[in-house]
């Protein structure tokens, strides 16, 4: 993230107020981890966390961003990437992803159906370029929207969280209706 410093100075002739030297400090916004964050609801499935899902999976263990093939796909936080080379290795193509160490060790993030742009064992900041989504829609037909998906795993304790408050301010806004709803100002904490 670039912090740009800029030094203002202004003056008035006459009874005007004179301000001199004041510094205003601009810090560029955190990126979200895409541009517009969407929940995938579509003819082939939810993808709220929680959902059901046919066995052996039983439950939606993530959160579904719908994405257009190509987007930029940023870190949601700091860590060591771990590059996942194969996602669904029968499939009619190929998918990839990263796990994310987070900095603090608490969690494991992952995010699938990228290319990604680091490798296993890069440092990535928080808002730095990790790949671009790709088109799982070719694995499951045209009737399930593009999307990545994204998983939050607690380390001390191996279990899933629920990573939706984490992306969106009020979870009364995260569904989307064939996808249509969205929050462009997620809460990153």
């Amino acid at each position: 993230m670039k912090n740009k410093t800029k030094l203002i100075t202004a003056g008035a002739v006459g009874g005007g107020v004179v301000l001199l030297g004041m510094m205003w400090r601009f810090v560029r916004p955190e990126r979200k981890i895409l541009e517009k964050l969407k929940i995938r609801v579509d003819a082939k499935g939810n993808g709220n966390y929680g959902s059901s899902r046919t066995p052996p999976y039983n439950e939606h263990k993530g959160i579904d961003l719908i994405v257009s093939p190509g987007d930029k796909v940023y870190a949601p936080f700091s860590g060591t990437a771990v590059f996942l080379n194969t996602v669904y290795p029968n499939s009619k193509a190929t998918y990839q992803g990263i796990k994310i160490f987070t900095d603090d060790g608490k969690l494991e993030v992952d995010i699938l159906y990228i290319i990604p742009t680091v490798k296993t064992n890069d440092i990535v900041k928080k808002g730095q370029l990790i790949g671009y989504a790709q088109d799982i829609s070719i694995a499951h037909s045209s009737g399930m929207l593009p999307h990545i998906h994204v998983e939050h795993k607690d380390r001390a304790t191996n279990k899933f969280i629920d990573p939706t408050n984490y992306y969106f301010q009020n979870k009364a806004t995260q569904t989307a209706s064939m996808g249509e709803s969205e929050n462009e100002n997620p809460s990153f904490t």
